[in-house]
This record gives structure tokens, sequence and C-alpha cells, in this order.
């Protein structure tokens, strides 16, 4: 069992103890604790054999010696008069709780859960291209540069961003129950930010004029577009981030000016099963591996590489690349909230968009008033943008065949499997409670040298060793083999003896007949055997049947049901082995 649960544990359960073909390890110590059992149980059954006869040299009560018979085979006998508290009982106890128990130990010491494996080198495929997005991908224009509609396939990213649904990476090179890390080049934004700081007061809004009692607390603006003479138009997303974020009612907000350009860049990710998991942005790691750089700037004609279309009030509408990322990062955070003071009690709240609330750092009890605080957005919205990039790059990769350019990328896998394990503190219960009841067992069977002969608890063996006439033939200290060479040939059957002054005992040479002997065929001493009789004078303590026949008295009706009877040890309750008392 130690051997099992050892070599078992952190092994693969579809593959222990080999490939080819796998056995449960439940099964294994199931087998395994019933053998164990099983050879306790043999060795507890000499042990109560040995001890037994040991007891019985030594001379014991009858009912005691009984008792200790019965014990073994049943715990019915604790309700028997005769009960006594003695070895056979404790190593009855023992056994009783081994088997009971050693079992279902055993199966706790044995579970299964997941194992990490690895990491180990490998080489992933991805068949993305580096490239940057088409300039008609993503939104139609209608109004300006307004973005008015979504592209079909950016559509269906949104929705997919929007409902949480796994990345879906096509890939090779991590198959099976791996998870692989690695890096791979695509199209994304490059994000730059500069803090800075902006004073407030609001103790002092209860003297300012009606037009000038509020101050914005948070607030996430966007901008869509580029600068008119060092960047392309629709080459890059603005936004800015206010927020307060203490309690105080005089102090400073934070501000975040950020810009996020269109750029090749990394995405580390986590693959398994034919997904990906984009590893979050942050702002200390740079990622960009190079500034995308259009041929024009300012507000020129179309840059083929980055939209289409006529810029202005058309029917034909606008194409762009980044708009329909701009539209909907900015349908999830631009918001604002205002603090208004009009009396001397208590502010006015004003709040427009969600991420006002989502981002709200206050208790309940702190609103309206000017200890209200929030938390920074700025991450989270740069993360909203890179994944919409990367679900871009994928989608339009699985749309245009000429974007599946193959990248070959190093990686680390691990590998994920279920896993034995085991948990050794139920191994080492269930072998101290095997090795209590080995113990035991020794206990038992200590001195089985001093009995000099095979024994056996056989009750034809007990019957002799304690002087049952029929099997005088054999020696008083004869083993059942020697006491079956003698008198096995008796042919013998259960019936009904009751005590009288007399006792009849088998004799060499005296048939008994209705005038005293038999024909050695039939007798009536509670054992029907082919034997001859002595009738022993009346005086002295014996046996003899009821009945005239065969020894003139009335025969019994009670003959026909069978009952073993034994002789009587004269006067002595302590019985040893070998002798006969009469």
């Amino acid at each position: 069992m130690a051997v099992v649960l050892h070599s078992s544990d952190n092994q693969e359960v579809s593959s222990w103890p080999s490939s080819q073909r796998s056995v449960p390890v439940a099964v294994i110590l199931a087998i395994l604790v019933n053998v164990a059992n099983i050879c306790l149980a043999i060795a507890l059954g000499q042990g109560y054999t040995v001890s037994w006869w040991r007891e019985a040299l030594k001379g014991a009560e009858l009912s005691c010696l009984q008792f200790d018979l019965n014990i073994q085979h049943s715990f019915a006998a604790l309700l028997q008069p005769s009960r006594v508290f003695s070895r056979f009982l404790l190593a009855a106890v023992a056994a009783l709780i081994v088997s009971i128990a050693d079992g279902p130990i055993l199966q706790r010491a044995s579970t299964s859960g997941l194992l990490t494996l690895g990491p180990t080198n490998t080489t992933v495929t991805i068949p993305i291209a580096s490239e940057i997005l088409p300039a008609n991908f993503s939104v139609w224009s209608g109004l300006k540069n307004e973005p008015s509609l979504l592209t079909p396939i950016f559509a269906n990213v949104s929705k997919a961003y929007a409902s949480n649904e796994d990345i879906m990476l096509p890939y090779s090179g991590c198959d099976g129950n791996r998870s692989c890390r690695v890096t791979m080049a695509g199209p994304g934004l490059d994000a730059v930010c500069i803090n800075s700081s902006v004073s407030y007061d609001y103790v002092a809004l209860g003297a300012a004029i009606p037009e000038r009692n509020n101050i914005t607390a948070f607030s996430v603006t966007f901008e869509f577009g580029g600068d008119e003479f060092t960047v392309a138009r629709y080459s890059m997303i603005n936004f800015t981030v206010l927020f307060k974020p203490d309690s105080a009612c005089t102090g400073n907000f934070v501000r975040r000016s950020c810009s996020m350009r269109i750029a090749t860049v990394e995405y580390p990710v986590t693959i398994s099963n034919g997904t990906a998991v984009l590893q979050p942005w942050q702002p200390s790691r740079n990622e960009t591996i190079q500034l995308v750089n259009f041929s024009s700037t300012g507000y020129g004609p179309p840059i083929p590489e980055l939209w289409t279309g006529i810029n202005g009030y058309s029917g034909k509408g606008l194409q762009s690349m980044l708009g329909g990322i701009f539209s909907v990062t900015r349908s999830l955070y631009e918001s604002y909230a205002n603090l208004r003071l009009p009396a001397k009690e208590g502010f006015l709240v004003n709040v427009t968009g969600l991420a006002a609330t989502n981002y709200l750092t206050s208790s309940i009890s702190t609103y309206g008033n000017c200890t209200l605080t929030w938390e920074d957005p700025t991450i989270d919205i740069v993360n909203t943008a890179r994944e919409l990039m990367f679900r871009s790059a994928i989608a339009n990769s699985l749309a245009n065949s000429s974007y599946r350019t193959p990248q070959e990328l190093p990686a680390t896998s691990t590998r994920i499997i279920t896993a034995y394990r085991t948990r050794f503190k139920y191994l080492w219960i269930a072998i101290g409670m095997m090795l209590i009841e080995g113990a035991v067992i020794v206990f038992l069977l200590w001195g089985w040298r001093d009995l000099g002969r095979d024994i056996s608890l056989d009750a034809f063996e007990i019957g002799k060793a304690l002087g049952a006439p029929l099997l005088r033939e054999a020696s008083s200290n004869a083993s059942i083999v020697d006491i079956l060479e003698a008198s096995g040939w008796k042919r013998i059957r259960y019936g009904e003896i009751v005590r009288s002054e007399g006792r009849v005992e088998p004799g060499p040479d005296t048939p008994l007949s209705p005038s005293g002997a038999s024909n050695g065929v039939d007798d009536r001493i509670g054992i029907r055997a082919t034997a001859r009789y002595d009738i022993i004078p009346p005086g002295e303590q014996g046996w003899e049947t009821k009945g005239k026949d065969p020894f003139g008295g009335e025969m019994s009706s009670a003959i026909g049901t069978p009952r073993l009877g034994f002789s009587e040890v004269a006067n002595v309750r302590s019985v040893t082995p070998g002798q006969i008392y009469h």
C-alpha cells in the first residue's frame, strides 16, 4: 500500500500505472486492504487457537473457556452471563475496529487534483500579421469625423468584448492540456500620459456667484483626431482624466492627459485550449515595438493606410481604422460628476455617464457633500482600447487571408494535468492500526512452543481433550488428525441424553443388549455409534438413556430431537487438556 501511494503521488490519473492501461489507485488500495485484512484474520485465528489452549493448559473455568471461544466469532457473546474481560475480548475489539476503519482511511490517503508541470521551452506558431489594420476597418462616419456606425466585423468584436467572451486565437505548438506564455506582435496603441494637478476649494463656493458655485470633481473626456501639424488626422485617441483622490474639501485634483497612437506593439498572452488571455497593461512596461508614421499630417487628403472617404458633411461617409475603437471606449468611460452649492446646506451632485459611479470610492454616508472621492480609471481605459485592438487583429486575420502572416515565437509551456496526490498521514494511521492489531496477534501467539503439537479449535479435538468417551481410542493429547485416524470410522448422530445414577462407558468386549448389551450397532447415550459398551454399576456417577432399550428404562419422548450432550468433569471446575477426571 505504501508503495502504491508513493509511486502514484503527483502522477497523471490517465496514465498510471502505465500509459497503455490505467488503474484507479482506489481500486488497488481496496484490493490490498482486503488482502491485508484476510491475512490479519488468518493470523488472528491462529493467535486465538494458541492462546486458548495455553489458557486451558494453565487451568481455567469452563465458562471462561466457553466465552473465549464465542467472542472469537460474535460480539453477541457479550450478552451472555458468562462474559469476562480477557485478551480475547481485547483482540476481537481491535480486529473489528481495524477491519471497519482501515479501508475508508486508506481511501482518504489518495485524492486527485490539478497539477502544473513545467515550465519548459517550446515554439508556438500564430498566424496573425503584425501590420496595422485596414484603413476602413472599424467605423463609418456620416457627419464630419464623428463615428456613426460600426462596421460588421468590428461590431462583432465590440459584442464579444461586451459579453466578455473568450478570445479565440488560432495557433499551433501548444496542444493538449498545456498552457503557454508567449509574447506576440500585432497592431496596437502606444499610450503616453502626462500628469498634472488642479487646485479646488469647495469651502469658497458659498461666496461664489451663481455661475461659479460648482466644481467638477470627476471627469473623463475623449478626442478623436491628431495634431494638425505633426500627427496624421484620425491616427490617435486622446483622453483626459480628472478625479478627486482624497476627502478634503480643499486641495488638488489629479489630472492625466493621455494619447494613444497607432503602433506595432507586443501582446503578452497566455494560450491554452484554443483561447488567449491578454495580460493587463502596466504603465511601467513599454510594449511598443514601433510607432507608425503616415505620409501626411493635419487636415490633408485621405490617407489610404488610415482613413478613406470624404472628411466633412457628405452622404458618402468616412471610414477609419480607429474610429470604432474610439467610439466604443468613449461610450464606456466618458463621464463627469459636478458638485454645486445652491444654498449653504449640502451639495447638489450632477452625474453623467457610468464611470463617475463605477470609480466612486466613498460610502453612501458621504453622498451630497465635498468629501466624495474617486479612483483613477486611466489603466482600465488603456486596457479596454488595447484589448479591442487585440481582438480586432485576430478578427481581421480570420476574415482576410492577406493578414495571416505566421509568427514563430518562443514560448514557455506548462502542462496542467489531473494527478494523484497522496496524503501520507492517512497511510500512517492505517498502517499504525494494522501494527496494533499485529502486536495483539503476537501477544496471543506468544508461548506457542509450550504446546508441543499441532492444535486447532476443532470441536472433536476439544471434546477429546475434555474426555469425551467415544473418542478414547486416541491419545488424550491427540491432534484432530490423530483423533480421526483412531475414531474417524465411527458413525454418530445427535440424540438426547439424561443424567442418572449410572454411567455408560465404552468397553472392549461386552456387547449391549436389552438385558445389558447392544448388538454393536445401536446405543442411546446421546451418540449413535458402532461400538461395544460395558455398564458401570449404579452408584457411580455417569450417563444413561431414558427408556427400556437398551437399559431397561422408559425411552425418552425427545429421542427424535437431536441434541448433543457432554460428559461432566466430576466436581472439577478447572480442566486441563489431556486429562480426564472421573
